[in-house]
């Protein structure tokens, strides 16, 4: 079984304020996922998405990386989950010319996905708070 993590990414580019938390990135047994860019924590929908229930529909797949632009439709990697009684699985996927193309598979123990997930959202939720004031 995997390991769910995350991290924060800092931005290097030269537009965004160097060394500062600008998004995270998502690990699978303590390593990055294959895709080098990241979710951004603000100024963008993907991270408003529930990453803690089943996945209807390919479009409505939650974003595990994304352009570091934040716009959803650039270069995005999504993940189909399904939810079964102990575990939690991901199909990582992106589309290209319109058709899903599989990129990993990775399944989770459900206890330690949640806790994870809702780590994360509560940072997030946290941050997007603190720009508001």
């Amino acid at each position: 079984m995997n390991i769910l993590g995350w991290k924060f990414g800092e931005s290097e580019h030269e537009a965004m304020i160097p060394g500062k938390p600008v998004g995270y990135f998502f690990t699978i047994d303590g390593k990055l996922l294959e895709f080098d860019d990241f979710i951004p924590l603000s100024g963008s929908e993907i991270v408003e998405v529930d990453y803690l229930s089943d996945t209807q529909t390919l479009e409505d797949a939650p974003y595990l990386a994304c352009c570091i632009c934040g716009y959803v439709e650039c270069d995005a990697v999504r993940a189909s989950v399904k939810f079964y009684e102990d575990t939690v699985f991901w199909i990582a996927f992106k589309f290209f010319e319109e058709k899903p193309t599989i990129l990993g598979a990775y399944c989770f123990d459900r206890e330690q996905y949640c806790q994870t997930i809702n780590s994360l959202l509560g940072v997030i939720k946290n941050t997007k708070a603190n720009e508001g004031q």
